[in-house]
């Protein structure tokens, strides 16, 4: 695996097994030292401090070495192994003999799709209004998170307690029940073997004493939405709710073009186990506590090859729209750029020529010139985030893209949030 890193990058890799590995990185550009070191991150490799050698001056002057000259290099699959047992978990562990995160995700979305359209569950005004709402994807990846984190996974829970998040709701025994008989359904359908749906069964039954008002009891009020207290993007976008609205309308959107063309396989790399692991990205990225269940594992990124960046940094813009201000929506897009390592597919990361790069300069300062951000994706193409863009100043930024040889093509489709708060995907009829 080192050995084609290397000739896919065009950096030169010696492996040392239970050593580590040494990049003849001598001639290399900026642009082959970073996909060679996002190569050998995936591959579980940590930069370790090199012995110190002394420079060749300091050696005809009789120096010894200053404790200044350190560089890096990389060792260690161990970590390679730990990162693959986070996404696939350990066998022993519920979470493991489930699938791990892409099992688990698989499941939950599903029976979260039919609890949310149970007749009798929504006979619950409190809860049927939950369900109709935008919030249902931000509900869908805490339920996520929570299972995978009782389950044994590495998934840490970020929501509210569940006597807060459910008592409020006026849940009763008989609903409860049917909850459960949703639940034996959808593992039945899914195959689970009798002694994992036992076992999950009794994690969902262990919390029925905080969700359900029993006789006697009074369901208390709606709690008030708590402020975290920071400045941090997370806070600002309002959180889990909106921002998983926003994965799933962009991820959905980029599963709907065949321009992007995405990897799945409808197992382990399916709709949801993506919009899943996406989100915790987008969250943990804004500020959020959110953890990241891999940022190693290329297995659970969107897998994009680098070029087509652009029609997510475009999409996003639209699937932002919920969002009511446009500098909030700027910076989301803005972060998706920043994060690109942990989107794209390494095995697709080809140096960027000289040309590109000088590209990419004048894009940049087009943008600083018209006051218009813009976002050039090398191969790609150019996302203007003209959300508070003047017609002046869009007149500028195109005629300069023009100059620059840049043209416009036809945008990835994105759903409404009013059709996301409806559980709508794209047609067949809006794909490009």
């Amino acid at each position: 695996m080192v050995l084609r890193l290397g000739e896919r990058t065009g950096v030169p890799i010696l492996y040392v097994p239970r050593g580590g590995v040494v990049v003849l990185d001598f001639e290399a550009s900026q642009q082959q030292m970073d996909s060679t070191r996002a190569g050998l991150v995936e591959l579980g490799l940590k930069s370790v401090e090199k012995s110190k050698v002394k420079t060749a001056a300091d050696a005809a002057a009789g120096s010894m070495l200053s404790s200044a000259v350190i560089s890096a290099r990389y060792a260690g699959l161990g970590s390679f192994i730990a990162a693959r047992k986070r996404v696939h978990g350990d066998p022993r562990t519920l979470y493991g003999r489930g699938g791990g995160v892409f099992g688990l995700a698989k499941l939950v979305d599903r029976l979260m799709d039919v609890w949310m359209a149970d007749a009798h569950l929504n006979a619950n005004d409190m809860v049927a209004r939950w369900h109709d709402s935008q919030q249902k994807y931000g509900f869908k990846f805490l339920v996520t998170q929570l299972m995978g984190y009782l389950a044994g996974g590495p998934q840490r829970y970020t929501g509210l307690s569940m006597a807060t998040a459910h008592k409020h709701l006026n849940i009763v025994p008989e609903e409860w029940a049917c909850f459960m008989d949703v639940f034996h359904t959808v593992c039945s359908e899914f195959g689970l073997p009798q002694v994992d749906i036992d076992d999950l069964a009794s994690i969902l039954n262990s919390m029925e004493p905080d969700c359900v008002v029993h006789p006697g009891e009074a369901a208390p009020p709606a709690p008030a939405r708590a402020a975290r207290g920071d400045v941090s993007l997370y806070s600002r976008a309002g959180g889990v709710y909106p921002l998983a609205l926003f994965a799933d309308r962009l991820v959905d959107a980029l599963l709907a073009d065949r321009r992007v063309n995405i990897p799945v396989d409808g197992q382990k790399r399916n709709e949801a186990s993506l919009k899943y692991l996406f989100t915790e990205v987008v969250c943990s990225a804004a500020g959020g506590p959110e953890v990241v269940t891999s940022t190693m594992f290329a297995e659970t990124r969107l897998l994009l090859p680098p070029k087509k960046m652009f029609f997510l940094l475009d999409a996003a813009k639209a699937a932002s729209d919920h969002f009511e201000s446009f500098g909030l929506r700027i910076e989301l897009v803005k972060m998706l750029s920043a994060v690109e390592h942990l989107l794209i597919d390494p095995a697709r990361s080809p140096p960027i020529p000289a040309n590109l790069l000088q590209r990419r300069d004048m894009v940049l300062r087009l943008g600083e010139r018209t006051g218009v951000p813009i976002l050039y994706v090398p191969r790609g193409g150019v996302v203007v985030l003209d959300f508070e863009a003047s017609q002046q100043q869009m007149d500028s930024t195109r005629a300069g893209l023009v100059e620059l040889g840049l043209k416009s093509v036809e945008k990835s489709k994105v759903k409404t949030a009013a059709d996301a708060a409806a559980g709508s995907m794209l047609s067949s009829a809006v794909i490009s």
